[in-house]
């Protein structure tokens, strides 16, 4: 594996391990100033600034959070996860209130880089997996 693949995958461990745990310092670090993100959970972000701010919302609403990287592939600029998450539902998202539960699922997500910090990011969730966990899906929707 290339030098610049390896940085790529080393750094995006750190930066779940550290924004999982709370500390949104890392994101000012390995976070290109004008990220562009794409499906998180309706909260895109145009820059730095947003990016961080999904990642403390996220943390709000989701505490007790338990990360697992299944699979992670670097090539050149891109990188790709397979993911599963579980968390304690704590705090509102999406308009939907706390309900106490642990939710589990899994998702991908995609990271393109420059200079060593991620440029864009794709987020894509088991959202029907995580709505269904909240009993928001309409009877029959998602079974």
């Amino acid at each position: 594996m290339a030098a610049t693949e390896h940085r790529h995958k080393e750094n995006f461990r750190r930066l779940m391990r550290e924004t999982h745990e709370g500390n949104m310092d890392v994101v000012d670090e390995l976070v290109a100033e004008d990220i562009v993100t794409h499906g998180f959970f309706g909260m895109d972000a145009t820059d730095r600034a947003g990016y961080r701010s999904f990642f403390e919302g996220f943390g709000a609403a989701f505490g007790d959070q338990e990360f697992v990287i299944e699979d992670l592939v670097a090539e050149a600029d891109l990188l790709v996860v397979h993911f599963t998450i579980s968390a304690v539902h704590r705090g509102e998202i999406l308009g939907i209130e706390p309900t106490g539960r642990r939710l589990s699922w899994t998702g991908t997500a995609i990271d393109r880089y420059e200079d060593g910090k991620i440029v864009e990011a794709w987020l894509y969730p088991d959202y029907m997996s995580i709505l269904g966990q909240l009993d928001v899906l309409p009877s029959g929707v998602g079974t």
